[in-house]
């Protein structure tokens, strides 16, 4: 006889220090949790943002998933202290970890939602376009530094910008708010 899909239990999830997971019915949530630090990227975290990403499209019961975060900031982006004092193989694997992190949550079977509030930075507004759907709250806004500083758009950025924008509508500098004005359609 077929059997449903089992329900998830808390003993099944794995512990994840910079994320807050759970999973009600047939939805998932998946918290950025590290508020000390406008949950900014660490390699720590973006291997628990992969892990999890995994471990969701693992669960047949969960259909959507719900990216959020705690705190003040949706993210505030790529630690910059993870590039101090590095190599430049270190750049590169850290680099390469990330786009990763965005490749597994975007291949995800279950639909994603974004939830963002406050700032949404570099990464983590990669990290946004990288889900199915977005969800802005009023203070939303977001900032890619790495147009204004010159340097490569990491993780699949410019692609996805392209994607959700247009090639006419990606800007060379992006800065945009929920309010006043369509963060993304």
């Amino acid at each position: 006889m077929p059997q449903g899909p089992r329900e998830t239990t808390s003993a099944d999830m794995p512990q994840l220090p910079s994320l807050s997971l759970r999973v009600e019915g047939e939805i998932g949530y998946l918290g950025l949790d590290r508020p000390d630090t406008l949950n900014a990227f660490d390699m720590a975290m973006i291997e628990d943002i992969t892990a999890a990403a995994e471990w969701f499209d693992a669960r047949r019961e969960v259909k959507v998933v719900v990216v959020h975060s705690t705190g003040r900031a949706f993210s505030s982006g790529f630690h910059l202290d993870q590039f101090r004092n590095a190599d430049a193989e270190t750049v590169a694997r850290n680099i390469d970890t990330g786009r990763r992190m965005i490749d597994t949550l975007e291949r995800m079977r279950p639909l994603t939602v974004c939830a963002a509030n406050g700032h949404c930075i570099g990464g983590g507004l990669i990290l946004l376009l990288a889900c199915d759907f977005r969800y802005a709250s009023h203070d939303l806004s977001c900032l890619l530094p790495e147009t204004h500083l010159g340097i490569p758009l990491p993780w699949g950025g410019v692609p996805r910008l392209v994607r959700e924008l247009g090639s006419a509508r990606a800007p060379p500098r992006l800065s945009c708010s929920a309010s006043g004005r369509p963060l993304l359609r």
